[in-house]
């Protein structure tokens, strides 16, 4: 069976469910009380961008266009990695 992007986006959801499933706490009835250790807190916010990426999205990209991103992305060091998924705002002002 070939792996559409929609299935890989699929997939990488139901990852985040079970591991949120799996080392989150909450309360039975209560949405606001989930809660992730501190070590994963920030997992959920990367699988967010990483999502909407155009590493992932293909939509609206030419082949050769997404073979290019996925490629940076290979090549880089996982400092370089993280931010290009998930890009760090150093200040803002207006």
């Amino acid at each position: 069976m070939k792996m559409t992007p929609r299935r890989h986006l699929d997939g990488l959801s139901r990852t985040l469910i079970r591991l949120c499933q799996k080392f989150g706490e909450y309360a039975k009835d209560d949405p606001n009380s989930f809660r992730l250790s501190d070590k994963f807190s920030l997992f959920p916010q990367f699988m967010f961008h990483l999502r909407r990426s155009q590493f992932l999205q293909v939509f609206n990209n030419s082949p050769d266009e997404t073979a290019y991103y996925r490629h940076i992305l290979f090549s880089e060091n996982v400092l370089e990695s993280t931010t290009m998924i998930q890009p760090v705002l150093f200040s803002y002002s207006f």
